[in-house]
Parts: structure tokens; C-alpha cells; sequence
């Protein structure tokens, strides 16, 4: 998990976790979002570099070669973020009422 902070205010957030993926999208070790937050949409271009930047170190260290990140089909300031740092949407998920 890494968090921006200043002056004891969370502005942003992830977390990350080893990923087991379909083999369709298995080219080796994967590092898998699920929660990426920032306190404001206008934010991405800051605390979410920060953040984003960051993982990629760590991804590079622990030798791991792709990233999964996930993103909501409406949340466009995150996603024009995602597609800004290389990243490009491959599947989606289809939710519904059990």
C-alpha cells in the first residue's frame, strides 16, 4: 500500500498485490490494482504520478513485468490518467444483481 500525505491529509492512495491473470494476459509476474484513489479529480497529474511512479519502481524491483490496474468505465479523470502513463483498457467486468 503506498499513500501521499501532506500536513496529515491523505491526498491519494493505492494498493497493489501479486496477481494471478488468465493466461491470455499472463506474460509473467503481475502486480494487480485494485484501489487507486485520489482526494480530487485534478490531482491525477500530481499524487497520482507521484503514486504511479512509485509502483513502477517497486514493479521494476520485484522483477515484475506487467501491471493490472482497475478502473471504473465512468471514471474518466482516472482513466485519461491510466491511458497518460502507458496503460490501455483489455477487458471489461460486467456487474449485476445476484
Amino acid at each position: 500500500m503506498l499513500v501521499a500525505e501532506q500536513d496529515g491529509l491523505v491526498l491519494g492512495f493505492l494498493v497493489a498485490m501479486r496477481a494471478r491473470v488468465p493466461p491470455v494476459f499472463d506474460p509473467g509476474p503481475t502486480m494487480f490494482v485494485d484501489d487507486f484513489y485520489v482526494a480530487a479529480p485534478d490531482r491525477w497529474a500530481d499524487v497520482g504520478a507521484l503514486l504511479f511512479t512509485r509502483l513502477r519502481e517497486i514493479a521494476v524491483e520485484c522483477h515484475w513485468r506487467q501491471l493490472i490496474v482497475v478502473s471504473g468505465t465512468g471514471d474518466e479523470p482516472k482513466n485519461g490518467f491510466l491511458s497518460s502513463v502507458g496503460l490501455s483498457p483489455t477487458s471489461t467486468w460486467w456487474t449485476g444483481a445476484a
